[in-house]
């Protein structure tokens, strides 16, 4: 699928593939394609500020996103504190190790 095909949406409204179309209706599907746009942006304009697209969908997209992020960075924390620890427990190995070498040398 090649991107001069590719009509773009707008919000909720999906991108337009025009690849699988009959050339000779291309025109009309991409003008009705912006009709569909304009229409949808009406209606969303029409909407109470809480029920549109933006502060419904979008807005738990991106708490979602943020989500992510915040679990992402919980676990980079994890496994840092991990990797410090293992250190620790190295080194203290090392140490003991070391000590009881001498010890019975």
């Amino acid at each position: 699928m090649s991107k001069q095909h590719i009509v773009a949406g707008y919000k909720g409204i999906m991108d337009l593939d025009t690849s699988l179309i009959d050339p000779r209706f291309v025109k009309d599907a991409v003008n009705q394609h912006y009709k569909d746009i304009q229409e949808y942006k009406q209606d969303q304009l029409a909407r109470p500020t809480h029920t549109r697209y933006e502060n419904t969908v979008l807005r738990a997209k991106r708490i979602h996103e943020q989500d992510l992020a915040a679990m992402q960075k919980k676990k980079n924390e994890k496994q840092e504190k991990q990797r410090k620890q293992d250190e620790y427990n190295k080194t203290y190995k090392d140490r003991v190790t070391n000590l009881y070498k001498m010890l019975n040398n």
